[in-house]
């Protein structure tokens, strides 16, 4: 399981959430970030996060992690 902020200094997270599902494909990614943005959450997705967790939404990160441990998807925003 990763945890990926999409605010990274040489590449942008969606990148990087890209090329982790293309290289190990059953990998969990959740992207946790500061925006509820539904066009970011949306892309997230679309580039392979398993889950999207915004840091507006105060706690839900480690309920995310939770779910995705036994295999439940996880979506929420702020």
């Amino acid at each position: 399981m990763v945890v990926l902020d999409l605010n990274l200094p040489k590449v942008h997270g969606l990148e990087v959430c890209r090329q982790i599902t293309q290289l190990h494909p059953r990998m969990k990614v959740i992207v946790f970030t500061a925006t509820d943005d539904p066009t970011v959450t949306e892309r997230s997705l679309a580039f392979g996060a398993t889950a999207f967790v915004s840091k507006l939404a105060h706690g839900d990160l480690l309920s995310a992690i939770r779910r995705l441990c036994v295999d439940v998807s996880f979506l929420r925003q702020g």
